[in-house]
C-alpha cells in the first residue's frame, strides 16, 4: 500500500510515491556558534595574545599585575592552548613568583597591598586550573590567605552590619561584588567544600546586594525597585555620593551576572527566589551590543558583561532566551557574531570606554576569548 504527497515549488508539481507512515520529522534548526568562523576567531586571539606576552611572562603587567593571570585563563578555556604550552608556562613562572610565604597570599611584595584579595584570587584560579597537583602547597596557603578577607566577626563587623560578608581588594577597603565574585570563583576552584562557613558569611552580602527586598535582604532600598538586578555592593559600595541611605539603588548587567554567579556559587538552588529574579532581570535585559544598566551607550564594561552573561546562562542552564513578544534568541550564536564583528585583524579586542580597563587589548581579548568559551561549538 502506497500513499502519495503533492509538492509544489518554482510553478511545478510533483508526485513524490512515499511508503505510508509517520510524517518526516521536522529538521530542527542549526544553533549555537557556527564552528569554521568560532574556530578562526579563537585561532587569530591566540595568535595575538602570544604576540603580546613580555618577556618575563606576563601581560600588561604595568597596567594591572593580574591581566596575566587572566589572560591564561582566557587560553587554556578554548581548550586551543595546554599548560605545557611555552607561553603558559612562562607566564606560570610569573604568577607564581608572587607567592608570599609568609602571608599565603599571590599578590607579590611590591607595595600593592590594596589589590591582595583580587590578585590573590585571579592567581590562585589561574594556577589550580593549569595545575592542581603541582600548586596545591601554594594553593592551600592561598585559600587560608582567601578566607580571612571577607568582613566578619575576626575584623570588628557583625552580621547586622551592612558590608558583612562582603569581600574588597584587601581586608580594610569597602567590599564590592566584584572582589566577591573573584574570591568565589578562587575558593570554589579550590573545592573548598560548600559546607564551609566562608559561603554563608560572603552569602549575607551577596543577598544585601540585589534590589530585592526579602528576609536575606533587610537593606533600606531593597525593596524601592525589587527587580532582581544586583548593584555594585551592599554598604557604600553602591551608595551615590550625597544619596539617602533608603534611595533607589538601579543595578546593571554585567554585576547582575556576577551576582547569579554568586549565588550559585555559595549554594543557592535555581528555584530560590533570589536566583529566580536575577536570571528574570538577565533574560529581560538581554543584549549583545551594550552592557545593560550602564551610562551613556552601554559599552562601559562590555566585555566583562558579555563573559559574565554567557557565564550566567550556562549556570541556569538557558540554552535560548525568548522574549515577551516570543522572540527567540541563540545566545550563543549571537555572542560569538558580535564579538567576531569586533574582533581587529590583529585578532584583539579593545573597548573605546576606558572604564574597567577595557581599552587595553589584553584584558578586553581574555574576557572576549572567556566568552567565545562559553559559546564552544558541541562539534567544533
Amino acid at each position: 500500500m502506497s500513499c502519495v504527497r503533492w509538492m509544489a515549488g518554482l510553478g511545478l508539481v510533483l508526485l513524490v510515491e512515499l511508503a505510508c507512515g509517520d510524517p518526516l520529522p521536522a529538521q530542527a534548526p542549526k544553533s549555537g556558534a557556527d564552528p569554521k568562523e568560532w574556530n578562526a576567531a579563537v585561532d587569530k586571539a591566540v595568535a595575538f595574545l602570544k604576540g603580546s606576552q613580555a618577556e618575563d611572562g606576563s601581560w600588561s603587567k604595568q597596567a594591572n599585575p593580574g591581566v596575566t593571570a587572566l589572560v591564561v585563563q582566557a587560553l587554556l578555556r578554548t581548550g586551543k592552548v595546554t599548560p605545557d604550552d611555552p607561553m603558559i608556562k612562562k607566564a606560570l613562572k610569573f604568577i607564581e613568583s608572587m607567592a608570599d610565604a609568609e602571608t599565603g597570599s599571590l599578590a607579590g611584595k611590591d607595595g600593592k597591598a590594596r589589590l591582595q584579595n583580587y590578585l590573590t584570587s585571579v592567581n590562585l584560579t589561574t594556577l589550580l586550573q593549569a595545575d592542581r597537583k603541582q600548586y596545591a602547597a601554594i594553593g592551600e596557603k592561598a585559600v587560608k590567605f582567601l578566607k580571612t578577607m571577607p568582613q566578619d566577626e575576626g575584623r570588628g563587623k557583625e552580621r547586622k552590619d551592612a558590608i558583612f560578608g562582603g569581600v574588597g581588594y584587601d581586608g580594610s577597603t569597602r567590599p564590592d561584588m566584584s572582589n566577591t565574585i573573584f574570591c568565589l570563583e578562587a575558593l570554589r576552584t579550590a573545592q573548598v567544600k560548600a559546607d564551609d562557613p566562608v559561603y554563608a558569611k560572603i552569602l549575607v552580602f551577596v543577598s544585601r546586594s540585589q534590589n530585592l527586598k526579602s528576609e536575606s535582604n533587610d537593606q533600606p532600598w531593597a525593596g524601592k525597585i525589587n527587580d532582581g538586578s544586583f548593584i555594585y555592593g551592599a554598604g557604600p559600595a553602591g551608595a551615590k555620593k550625597g544619596a539617602e541611605a533608603d534611595a533607589a539603588r538601579p543595578g546593571y548587567g554585567s554585576i547582575t551576572c556576577s551576582g547569579l554567579v554568586a549565588l550559585d556559587d555559595c549554594g543557592v538552588k535555581k528555584d530560590d527566589p533570589r536566583f529566580k529574579k536575577a536570571l528574570e532581570w538577565i533574560q529581560k535585559e538581554y543584549s549583545v551590543d551594550k552592557n545593560p544598566g550602564t551610562p551613556g551607550d552601554g559599552m562601559r564594561g562590555y566585555y566583562l558583561w558579555l563573559k559574565m552573561l554567557t557565564e550566567a546562562l550556562t549556570r541556569a542552564g538557558v540554552d535560548t532566551i525568548v522574549e515577551s513578544d516570543k522572540k527567540t534568541h541563540d545566545w550563543k550564536a549571537e555572542v560569538t557574531a558580535a564579538l567576531i564583528s569586533k574582533q581587529s585583524k590583529e585578532g584583539s579586542w579593545a573597548n573605546k570606554s576606558p572604564a574597567w580597563m577595557e581599552s587595553n587589548a589584553d584584558l578586553a581579548t581574555a574576557w572576549a576569548l572567556m566568552a567565545l568559551s562559553n559559546c564552544k561549538p558541541s562539534d567544533k
